[in-house]
């Protein structure tokens, strides 16, 4: 009783997919709610270079999906020994060594106030990104649990299924908080994979 989302050419459904489920069914995937503006994506203060970022629609400010896989995640000891576009600096909070690869956490700090994943998110709701590195990298800039680390970018593929967004009011502040709590708006934000803005 299934329904079918996409079709294509497995390296096209991985590199672009047009929906959430299908971005995370087909690999690990680290999805950022982000702004988009005419100077690139923002996960906070800083835009990200449009350049780097695939089927930007348009120059209207909106909000977005970003999909960022954690084999395109770079890390370098600052932000001027990165290669890529800077995204936000970051602490590594687990390393898992899996022969090859090495599988990190990295919870995002400065750089990224404003960052969301709209999958998981750390302790505090503190954005955590899942990133993967080769050998090569690994010696090129070994890191260890606690470190503070730069955090770019190497590509960004923007959903061009739009986020469905819901309004509702309250009277006063007081209110808005009961409601931000309220079980049914908090599950439908759950399932949805989205957040709760007062």
């Amino acid at each position: 009783l299934g329904r079918l989302l996409e079709s294509g050419e497995p390296h096209e459904l991985y590199a672009r997919p047009a929906t959430r489920f299908v971005a995370t069914f087909l690999g690990a995937a680290n999805l950022l709610l982000a702004g988009q503006t005419e100077q690139g994506i923002r996960f906070g203060a800083m835009p990200v270079s449009a350049r780097r970022v695939e089927k930007l629609d348009g120059t209207r400010e909106q909000e977005v999906v970003a999909v960022l896989r954690p084999e395109e995640v770079e890390l370098a000891p600052t932000r001027d020994n990165l290669r890529n576009n800077f995204i936000a600096t970051g602490v590594v909070d687990e390393m898992v060594f899996t022969g090859a690869l090495e599988r990190l956490r990295v919870r995002m700090s400065d750089g990224a106030a404003n960052a969301q994943i709209a999958t998981s998110n750390g302790e505090n709701g503190s954005p955590v990104l899942d990133i993967t590195r080769t050998q090569h990298e690994q010696r090129a800039f070994p890191v260890v649990i606690g470190q503070s680390v730069a955090i770019g970018v190497r590509r960004i593929h923007v959903l061009p299924t739009p986020l469905s967004t819901y309004t509702a009011y309250a009277s006063d502040a007081a209110a808005t908080e009961r409601l931000a709590q309220h079980a049914l708006l908090v599950e439908l934000a759950t399932r949805m994979k989205t957040r709760i803005v007062k």
